[in-house]
């Protein structure tokens, strides 16, 4: 009879084993077997239970069932033993326990408990079975693999372990060495910027105002200079002798095409008449000013040479007696851009003329020529006015200017023209820095003044020496770049730490230890082993003196005594001048003039 829930019908079967079977070994099974006495068991055999056993099929073999006979491979099963029942565990019902051995060999099973019973009704089978896993008792298979699994974990984490800490001590060592790298940087920036304090990386190069107002337009430096008309200057020191007999004007203007600095002239003109005006003002004697002006005075053929003179044209500005802004109505040569007073405004390299300028002497000396616009006047009328604070609080938030690196948004270009102002405005604010503990400098090149005092303004301030800027890439990206950081920081802290230091940016001679050269606690001992605080030695180079008297350059002179002497038919009241072949030779115009 099939019993499809044989709990319900009063019918009990299971079975209890141990945990472990081993192979081969006689593992007793307890069958445990009870049933309702409400069934009328019917004798057979002499038992009421004629057939007791266990039936063990291989779990590979699929389905199984009690009546499988022993079969190698397939089934085996134990001896079916007879057995009555009792009433000895759960009243009102028949129960028995059979322990029963079972001895097999290695392998899977599905384990079956079969009791057979009868009753008036007929025969009863009931079966009752679950899976086992039959083990040599020696197989620590298991146990192989738990240790390896364990064994293989801990290696995992020993070599995470070790790849993390050398990831670890690597990325010290490499935050240590960034460390010191932007350390030795901002060390380079410091001594940079305190040596622009006191050298130039190119002479200031002037021509006389006679000279210039008598040119009738802007003339190229080489020019210029192959005509014995610009006097050079090569350290500040000798800057501050020269302007103690002449006065020096600065012209400061925009370029009105990639290539020419003023191709209508009409800025030149306007240069002279502020010329004029100014010299009259202060009552100077023309015969002794002279004139910084960029296609004059720098270099236009040799752009390394060229770019020394830009990186110092900071320095330039500062030195004047007199800074001219020249802005009159125009448009540019190549982009039809109106070039005039507002664009001069927002040009950042003009701001950073008239910054350093101011800081270094105020505002007072400072002026503005720019057009008057008179109805039915077609002749060019200029307006030559002083400026004021005002003006100079624009514009001395330098880098909010525009620079044409960026409106060409650095194609080819390394670095942008803000990044070349970092060293310049740094050596500034450190004279600036260096002098507030005392009340009158020894330089009178070093003064502090109604405009070097707007530094106190944290705002203005944050705005003149930003942390970082926006740099433009070729695809108009915008990256932010570091500008000058914590230098405005570290340099306080430098020179508050130094303070001969202060003393040298001061003009004030600091003892000699020993006969020893004193230096600046800033230069690397063994790479700026001979620098002298106050550099006296001669130049090699001096083209013309201001008293006009003509000179010879003395590397020509040195490269001249190796060529030959040849006759210039050319006489003068002496007769045929007599030089070296090769000695003056012509100069190609430069085609890629660049714009400061």
């Amino acid at each position: 009879m099939i019993l499809t829930n044989p709990n319900d019908q009063g019918i009990y079967l299971t079975y209890d084993k141990p945990d472990t079977i081993y192979t081969l070994q006689s593992t007793p099974v307890v069958v445990k077997f009870s049933l309702a006495n409400t069934f009328t068991i019917v004798e057979n055999g002499y038992a009421m239970l004629p057939h007791v056993n266990i039936h063990s099929c291989n779990a590979d073999a699929g389905a199984c069932t009690p009546f499988v006979k022993n079969t190698p491979g397939l089934s085996t099963h134990t001896a079916a033993i007879k057995r009555n029942l009792t009433t000895t565990h759960t009243p009102g019902r028949w129960s028995m326990d059979e322990t029963l051995n079972v001895n097999l060999p290695k392998g899977s099973y599905m384990m079956i408990a079969h009791v057979r019973f009868f009753t008036s009704q007929g025969k009863w089978d009931v079966a009752y079975g679950t899976p086992v896993i039959v083990e040599d008792e020696n197989d620590n298979t298991q146990f192989i693999i738990f240790v390896c699994l364990v064994t293989f974990a801990g290696l995992v984490f020993a070599a995470a372990a070790v790849f993390m800490i050398r990831f670890i001590y690597k990325a010290v060592q490499e935050y240590a060495a960034l460390k010191e790298m932007k350390e030795k940087l901002v060390k380079q920036k410091l001594d940079a910027a305190l040596e622009a304090s006191q050298h130039l990386d190119y002479p200031v190069t002037l021509v006389s105002a006679n000279d210039f107002m008598a040119h009738g337009r802007l003339r190229q430096h080489e020019d210029v200079r192959d005509e014995n008309q610009l006097v050079f200057k090569d350290s500040l020191a000798k800057v501050a002798v020269f302007k103690k007999t002449y006065k020096i004007v600065f012209f400061s203007h925009q370029w009105t095409a990639w290539t020419e600095p003023d191709h209508t002239s009409k800025q030149y003109k306007a240069m002279v008449e502020a010329l004029q005006t100014v010299v009259t003002d202060f009552g100077w004697d023309l015969n002794k000013v002279y004139v910084w002006v960029d296609y004059i005075s720098i270099p236009q053929c040799v752009g390394s040479v060229q770019l020394l003179a830009i990186h110092t044209l900071t320095a330039y500005s500062s030195v004047a007696d007199a800074f001219i802004a020249v802005c009159p109505d125009l448009e540019h040569k190549e982009t039809s851009a109106s070039v005039g007073m507002d664009s001069y405004k927002h040009r950042m390299w003009c701001r950073a003329e008239q910054a350093c300028f101011a800081l270094k002497n105020g505002c007072d000396n400072m002026w503005m020529c720019t057009e008057k616009h008179d109805a039915g006047d077609n002749k060019l009328s200029l307006n030559v006015e002083r400026m004021g604070q005002e003006w100079l609080k624009i514009v001395l938030k330098v880098f909010d200017g525009n620079a044409t690196c960026c409106e060409r948004k650095h194609v080819g270009m390394e670095q942008c023209d803000r990044q070349a102002l970092v060293v310049p405005l740094l050596s500034l604010y450190s004279e600036w820095f260096a002098a507030q503990d005392i009340k009158n400098t020894v330089n009178p090149l070093r003064v502090v003044n109604n405009v070097s005092k707007m530094f106190e303004e944290v705002e203005l301030k944050q705005k003149m020496f930003p942390e970082t800027f926006g740099f433009c890439n070729g695809d108009g990206t915008i990256a932010q770049q570091e500008l000058f950081g914590s230098l405005i920081h570290e340099m306080e802290k430098y020179l508050t730490k130094n303070p001969d230091l202060k003393d040298v940016l001061n003009g004030i001679e600091v003892e000699k230890a020993d006969g020893a050269v004193p230096k600046r606690p800033a230069m690397d001992d063994s790479a700026k082993e001979t620098a002298k605080v106050h550099p006296e030695d001669d130049c090699n180079i001096s083209i013309r003196a201001a008293d006009s008297t003509t000179c010879v350059e003395e590397m020509n002179e040195q490269q001249n005594d190796l060529l030959p002497l040849e006759v210039d038919t050319t006489k003068n009241d002496e007769g045929p001048v007599m030089h070296k072949k090769g000695a003056r030779g012509s100069r190609r115009p430069s085609s890629d003039a660049i714009e400061p």
